[in-house]
């Protein structure tokens, strides 16, 4: 069964890998427009792929088989989210200080959401429910709270660190924000919109990703030159309990994916997929398919 996809951060035109659970490639669809890059999410049921990068338009992909469905050029993805219902998608990235809710059916823009604090806002989270958009751009340094449901900014806090990634706890109550400047993991609780913790991660902090059992945050470092370490972190206590030193990889695009049952973290550096085992802390496998954007599917 097929696990995961990856995006080729390679120029255009864009190439997308569906993988097997060991990293062995099922199928390769090239030809996207613009690019494939870090703007890549699934839909919830798996159905669909949306890929992009800045500079070129919004990929919609069918996972079975493997092609494309619908292109929406007037939108240039950075970050993108899917709503829980599958039917619409989140996408910010170089039109400006705005975010655009994409029809997962027509391919249209549907509205316009302008953010208040973000500065062509980097990364984007959708709570489980669907009825909040989290998002944060370093260039201002705030993070977003926008209602789905009114398509309006409800709350925006100003942060010291702002985080480059975001990741959401499987019950909405908690993000996590990977801080490229502050070297740690910042915890927003959602309902009071208060930082209560910040995780001492010891390097430049460029991604983060969650277990869907809530029990681990990973985080990817670059402590030294180009070395790249995988931090663990417990959210019983937020805790460091694992550092691994995953390789040395240039650039600092660190996308990350966690598998379903949460066995495996899916990493994306130096045009490699690394697959860590979170039993044995190791790196499993190297795959060289260009990686530039990672995600599991659903199941």
């Amino acid at each position: 069964m097929v696990a995961l996809y990856t995006s080729c951060y390679c120029g255009s035109p864009g190439t997308v890998y569906s993988l097997y659970s060991n990293g062995v490639i099922a199928n390769t669809l090239g030809g996207i427009s613009g690019g494939a890059g870090y703007g890549f999410a699934i839909s919830p049921d798996g159905k669909y792929l949306f890929s992009g990068t800045g500079g070129g338009p919004l990929t919609t992909i069918s996972t079975a088989p493997l092609s494309i469905v619908g292109v929406t050029s007037t939108v240039s993805p950075d970050a993108l989210a899917v709503s829980p219902d599958g039917s619409k998608v989140y996408v910010s990235g170089d039109n400006g200080d705005y975010i655009y809710t994409v029809s997962t059916s027509s391919f249209a823009v549907i509205n316009t959401i302008a953010a208040s604090g973000s500065i062509f806002p980097e990364s984007m989270v959708i709570s489980p429910s669907g009825a909040y958009l989290y998002d944060t751009g370093l260039g201002t340094g705030y993070l977003d709270t926008i209602s789905t449901t009114t398509n309006t900014v409800v709350n925006s806090i100003y942060l010291v660190n702002p985080p480059i990634a975001l990741a959401i706890s499987p019950d909405g109550s908690t993000l996590y924000g990977a801080t490229e400047t502050g070297d740690a993991v910042i915890v927003i609780n959602t309902a009071t919109h208060t930082v209560t913790h910040g995780i001492p991660t010891g390097a430049i902090t460029y991604s983060i990703a969650a277990d869907k059992q809530g029990k681990y945050i990973y985080a990817a470092t670059n402590p030294t030159g180009a070395q790249v370490d995988l931090v663990t972190i417990s959210t019983s206590n937020y805790a460091v309990v694992n550092t691994l030193n995953v390789g040395n990889f240039a650039g600092n695009n660190y996308m990350m994916a966690v598998s379903p049952s949460g066995d495996t973290v899916y990493m994306c550096g130096g045009g490699s997929l690394h697959l860590i085992s979170t039993a044995t802390y190791s790196v499993t496998n190297v795959l060289g398919a260009g990686c530039g954007g990672v995600v599991a599917a659903p199941s």
